[in-house]
């Protein structure tokens, strides 16, 4: 725990206040929630005593028990609050530092980590460590402050009764410690695999095209299956341990129960407890002990899984560019062209260049007036070709309405897949003709509109 604290130094450092105020919040409930034990002792001491009045009903228990109530509901409600807000700023801050780790790359970067483990590693892993360094981080201070409060008030009533209780409880911790090495272990199996599988399933996205092509959706299917099931195998050893934690610490406060009714009968009997309503009130305190001390058990169990998804995290943040970054700001008017002079490149882990040798002067567009003879604000001619995609040409008829008076306007398009865009229909009425450079280009137009569509080779 105390490395995943330290691997969000970062965050906790801007956020102290933030972290403060949650555990205030749950100090104050921890107090509140002893009071109902001792309401209900009140109540079994005055049956005890043979003194229920209705004064003492009304100022010992009654006005006690809602006071009580509607300070656990106020307080709950604003801790709840303030957690949540903290976990969404997380959230947020990993996401923004992870998207800058990203942009800041380069193509050897990408070369290790591909898309597909990067997304899992953004969805994913993000998401874990966004509910430990928020929620649960918080839940394990406060749980523990619940527990060591609860624990003071039993040595208070009766501190062999405490002690004896409490031992079976230390059982929880050594399953924890002897768990937690196969727990992550486990968990960054299973991290791996999924960053695998989302490798292929991005992969037959972006390339579904390419991949029917050449017959590969069966290979590509067969592989994510692989990966899949390899996850799963490792997942059902997690789900095993997870299934093992729980009716362990259900065993082990049961059996503290027992101690506590057993053992406390013995030293009422004995005189070492005074009356039943200090034992019922022990019991009660046990009760509010022995959930937070389970639960700090299961969080443990999930902190070891944010471990290796903020060790994943860090691979990401701590992967430094070898693209230097120019030191003050370029002024775009002092930039009039980019030359290249026997310029080679290979990535990191080939043998061979990717571009070699390459000689030529790239002139920036907005100051290339080599064409600048050519061009006219007017319309001279009756026919308008528009080499225009179909999605811009919203632009192009606000800046050139009058070209769509008295002309005869053609669109030249491209398209290389089998259907043209059914969202481009409109722009098809907004022509007296279509070209397009292959017949395969003009079947797929012609499937949407009535416009005429001729073949145009280049």
């Amino acid at each position: 725990m105390f490395k995943f604290i330290k691997n969000m130094s970062w965050f906790i450092k801007k956020n102290w206040y933030r972290y403060i105020l949650v555990v205030f919040f749950g100090l104050l409930l921890t107090l509140l929630n002893l009071l109902p034990a001792k309401i209900i002792a009140n109540l079994t001491n005055g049956i005890e005593n043979n003194n229920l009045t209705n004064d003492y009903l009304i100022y010992n228990v009654l006005i006690p028990f809602i006071l009580t109530i509607i300070g656990i509901y106020i307080i709950a409600t604003t801790k709840r609050f303030c957690q949540n807000r903290l976990t969404t700023t997380l959230y947020y801050a990993l996401h923004q530092r992870y998207m800058e780790s990203i942009l800041n790359q380069d193509a050897t970067f990408f070369e290790k980590y591909q898309a597909g483990d990067l997304l899992t590693r953004a969805l994913g892993d993000i998401n874990t460590v966004k509910f430990s360094g928020g929620n649960r981080l918080l839940n394990i201070f406060i749980e523990a402050m619940t527990v060591i409060t609860t624990f003071i008030a039993m040595c208070i009533l009766n501190l062999k009764l405490a002690i004896f209780c409490f031992l079976p409880l230390t059982v929880i911790f050594f399953a924890n410690y002897y768990l937690r090495a196969k727990v992550k272990r486990n968990w960054k199996l299973v991290r791996e695999k999924n960053s695998l599988m989302g490798n292929v399933v991005l992969e037959s996205i972006t390339n579904v095209r390419t991949i029917r092509a050449f017959s590969k959706e069966e290979e590509n299917l067969n592989k994510n299956l692989s990966y899949s099931n390899e996850a799963f195998i490792v997942e059902k050893n997690n789900l095993k341990i997870n299934v093992i934690f729980q009716p362990l610490f259900q065993t082990i406060v049961a059996v503290s129960m027992i101690i506590c009714y057993g053992y406390g009968a013995y030293l009422y009997s004995n005189g070492e407890i005074s009356s039943i309503s200090l034992l019922i009130q022990f019991a009660m305190y046990l009760a509010l002990f022995q959930n937070p001390l389970t639960n700090i058990g299961n969080m443990l169990n999930n902190f070891y899984q944010s471990l290796i998804s903020a060790d994943r995290l860090n691979e990401v943040y701590d992967s430094k560019s070898r693209i230097e970054e120019t030191k003050g700001k370029l002024i775009e008017g002092e930039i009039n062209s980019i030359e290249f002079k026997n310029f080679s490149f290979h990535y990191e882990n080939d043998s061979f260049d990717s571009v070699y040798n390459i000689n030529f002067q790239q002139k920036l567009r907005e100051r290339d007036k080599e064409f600048d003879q050519y061009i006219i604000n007017e319309l001279p001619y009756l026919v308008n070709i528009f080499h225009v995609n179909p999605c811009e040409l919203g632009n192009v008829f606000m800046e050139m309405s009058d070209a769509w008076k008295g002309h005869y306007n053609i669109a030249f398009w491209l398209w290389e897949l089998e259907d043209f865009p059914k969202q481009w229909e409109k722009y098809c009425q907004l022509f007296d003709e279509i070209w397009a450079p292959s017949e395969f280009t003009a079947s797929s137009i012609r499937k949407i509109t009535d416009v005429p569509v001729k073949v145009m080779p280049y």
